[in-house]
């Protein structure tokens, strides 16, 4: 078995390494080759809640978020009247990039906001849902 790095950026190599093996396996002609790519994870600089997409939609759409630091995490979609119509998430998440997907099928055509707290941190968004 044998192991060779390869940078793919050589002006600065240590932004991605590829990690090559190659295993002979039986006969001469036969062999399995696989990578490893090991990269640097990126944290967000700032909390966030993106738009939803697709919006307007029908019955799904994708919602995303930033969370720079580890945080109790509260996805909660509300109809024009304020009322709590589902929650999404309720959960200790990690810092990162996250997604998540809001299915309105039970839910009669209208607008809806949706409430993302974290911490302190609280953004809504507005999602129009079409039937």
């Amino acid at each position: 078995m044998t192991a060779v790095n390869v940078h793919n950026n050589e002006s600065d190599p240590s932004d991605q390494t590829y990690v090559y093996v190659r295993d002979p396996g039986v006969g001469s002609s036969k062999h399995a080759q696989s990578a490893v790519l090991q990269q640097q994870i990126v944290l967000p600089d700032a909390f966030d809640l993106g738009p939803a997409y697709p919006n307007p939609f029908n019955p799904v759409t994708e919602l995303r978020f930033a969370l720079p630091e580890p945080a109790h995490v509260t996805l909660t979609v509300y109809d024009v009247m304020g009322r709590a119509v589902a929650t999404l998430i309720n959960q200790e998440m990690r810092a990162g990039y996250h997604q998540t997907t809001f299915e309105a099928s039970n839910l009669p055509s209208g607008v809806y906001f949706v409430q993302l707290q974290a911490g302190v941190f609280s953004k809504t968004r507005r999602v129009v849902l079409l039937k």
